[in-house]
C-alpha cells in the first residue's frame, strides 16, 4: 500500500523512514541522498545546504501528487553536510525550515538539520532479557523515578555520561533508594542545554 496515502490517513508508522533526509541510489546507480517533506500550504520547496552552497533554485523539490509531500534527489549530498528546506510560502516569503524527521542536529546556537546515516545500523542484543520478561508488570506499588540525564550526574569535567556509562550508575541508585520504575525526561533533540528537553524539535534526532 503507498506510504504516502497512509501518512495522510494519519496511519502510517513508520514515517520516518519516508519522510526526511535518507541515502539513495538514483537509477542511474548514482549515490545521494533523498529529501521529502510534508509541506501541502507550501508553494515551492527546495533541499538547501552544504551541497549546494545554500541555493534555494538548485534542487527544487517536486509535489508528490496531492499529498502535500515534496520530494526529490540530491546526488552531491553526503553524510554529515548540514541542510534545511527553503519554503516558499504563500504570501511569496521564503523561509529556511529544519527538518522535523533529521536524524541529527547542528550544535547550539546552529540550527540546520545534519544528514546522518548511521542510526540503523545499530544491532540490538537484548533478545534474549526481552524473551524472558514477563508480558505484564506484576500488581503492586509502582515508585517511578524521573531523571533528567543531562543533569543528574556529569563528569568532573562538565561532560554528560553516555547511556551505556549512566545505566548502571542509575540503576544503583534507583535501587538503593526503593524506586522500581524510571521515567526518563526528553532525550529527542531540543534548543536549549539548559532547559530539561520539553521544547523538542527533532523526534528521531
Amino acid at each position: 500500500m503507498n506510504q504516502a496515502w497512509l501518512f495522510n490517513q494519519g496511519e502510517n508508522y513508520q514515517s520516518y523512514n519516508m519522510l526526511g533526509g535518507h541515502p539513495h541510489v538514483s537509477p542511474e546507480g548514482e549515490p545521494g541522498y533523498r529529501f521529502a517533506l510534508w509541506a501541502p500550504r507550501a508553494m515551492g520547496v527546495s533541499a538547501v545546504g552544504d551541497f549546494n552552497g545554500w541555493d534555494p533554485e538548485a534542487h527544487p523539490l517536486t509535489p508528490y501528487g496531492t499529498t502535500g509531500i515534496w520530494q526529490g534527489f540530491v546526488t552531491d549530498a553526503q553524510e554529515w553536510q548540514r541542510y534545511k528546506y527553503a519554503v516558499r510560502t504563500r504570501s511569496g516569503r521564503t523561509l529556511l525550515k529544519a527538518d522535523p524527521f533529521a536524524r541529527h542536529a547542528e550544535t547550539r546556537p546552529g540550527t540546520a538539520s545534519i544528514l546522518y546515516d548511521g542510526q540503523d545500523d545499530y544491532e540490538w542484543g537484548d533478545q534474549a532479557f526481552m524473551a524472558a520478561r514477563p508480558p505484564a508488570r506484576e500488581a503492586g506499588p509502582l515508585n517511578i523515578y524521573e531523571v533528567h540525564l543531562g543533569s543528574w550526574r556529569r563528569y568532573a569535567d562538565g561532560h554528560v555520561y553516555s547511556y551505556r556509562d549512566i545505566a548502571g550508575q542509575l540503576a544503583d541508585y534507583c535501587l538503593d533508594m526503593g524506586y522500581n520504575a524510571v521515567e526518563l525526561m526528553p532525550v529527542m533533540e531540543y534548543p536549549l542545554d539548559a532547559s530539561w528537553g520539553y521544547q523538542v524539535t527533532g523526534y528521531f534526532a
